[in-house]
């Protein structure tokens, strides 16, 4: 934990010691309704204290991350009349997710941006989209990922560690880059790609014959410069603004895995606050969820032309024969037995049967 994190940690302490507590809701996840307890707030909507909260996310601020938090920052504000204000950090400069969630926890940081996929350390239960080659289009993930019952699962684990879960969206699909070509499965085996720190993912890229390194994305581009990793998956918008593309010239359309992304707010925040102002942290996620896709869509589509322009090829998978077909047979028991050890298999075989469109009904 660097100074800079500890100086700047300590002054939210102090900060937020100053916050003034109204009667909660019961912090149950689901949306200000189902989390309301009957209770009510002992101030009236005029006499509501100004509450400021604080958001952490990973990424530059031209992130998808990055339009997010300004969304969401300036959704609360027009929503609350200003009563709520949000200060946001990016960078991580609170920290890595790992550590940023954890703060969260504690009320330390009152709202995060972060992967499931990237807390499944913490929250294990978040391994459940970590099955990959599931999907044929990205409609066809959108959605499986609004399914209700898959959400209050995941609220449910995410409660667990004193945090809420807000409306999941998604940042597209997780695209393979390479420092080198690839013409076959065989040109793939062999090569080291970077991981999250995430157990399930280091089980499907090994049985897929590659070799892992998990680190932080932070750390990524010095070790694509020094060559200690051939290759990274993340959405094109993320491998642009973080110019991975400057050191790897070769992009794919693996659509491996739907990057879910995730905001969660400390419980401790969250029962801290008057019913009318978690509706609208609540009503401000949700809209947050509405217009992410289109945005998404038009990011990542924008930087992959950018980068075409820069030089990088696409390497389209779909036009290997067999490629993607191999790449599904060989994961999905590795990712399945994995996961499903943390998930259990209903939930998981909920998620996995969605690819068919077969899922269960609530």
């Amino acid at each position: 934990m660097h100074y800079k994190r500890v100086l700047i940690l300590l002054l939210l302490l102090l900060t937020g010691c100053q916050r003034q507590p109204a009667v909660s809701a019961s912090g149950v996840p689901g949306g200000p309704t189902a989390a309301g307890s009957g209770q009510s707030s002992p101030y009236s909507s005029s006499e509501t204290p100004p509450v400021n909260l604080v958001l952490s996310y990973s990424g530059p601020e031209t992130s998808v991350n990055g339009w997010w938090a300004l969304q969401y920052k300036q959704l609360v504000e027009q929503l609350s009349g200003g009563t709520i204000t949000i200060d946001v950090y990016s960078d991580s400069i609170l920290g890595s997710d790992l550590e940023v969630v954890r703060d969260c926890q504690y009320g330390t940081v009152d709202i995060q941006i972060a992967s499931p996929s990237a807390l499944v350390t913490f929250i294990p239960e978040a391994a459940v989209f970590d099955v990959p080659f599931l999907f044929q289009s990205l409609e066809q993930a959108r959605a499986a990922l609004a399914d209700p019952v898959l959400f209050r699962y995941l609220s449910n684990a995410y409660e667990e560690k004193e945090l809420i879960l807000m409306p999941l969206a998604d940042q597209g699909f997780r695209e393979l880059s390479l420092s080198q070509p690839i013409q076959s499965l065989t040109d793939l085996q062999g090569l080291t790609i970077r991981c999250l720190y995430n157990e399930h993912h280091t089980a499907f890229w090994q049985a897929l014959g590659l070799e892992t390194v998990s680190m932080d994305i932070a750390d990524v581009y010095l070790a694509l410069q020094k060559g200690g990793i051939q290759g990274e998956e993340n959405p094109y918008a993320q491998i642009h603004d973080r110019k991975f593309y400057e050191l790897q010239k070769y992009m794919t359309n693996s659509d491996h895995l739907l990057f879910v992304g995730g905001m969660h707010i400390s419980k401790a925040t969250w029962d801290s606050l008057s019913s009318d102002d978690q509706e609208t942290l609540w009503q401000a996620a949700e809209e947050c969820r509405m217009i992410l896709p289109d945005y998404v869509d038009q990011a990542n589509e924008q930087a992959l032309e950018q980068m075409s322009r820069e030089g990088i090829s696409l390497i389209d998978f779909d036009a290997i024969p067999g490629l993607r077909a191999q790449c599904r047979a060989l994961t999905y028991e590795a990712a399945y037995e994995s996961v499903v050890a943390v998930t259990g298999a209903e939930i998981l075989d909920r998620w996995c049967s969605s690819a068919a469109g077969t899922s269960a009904p609530e």
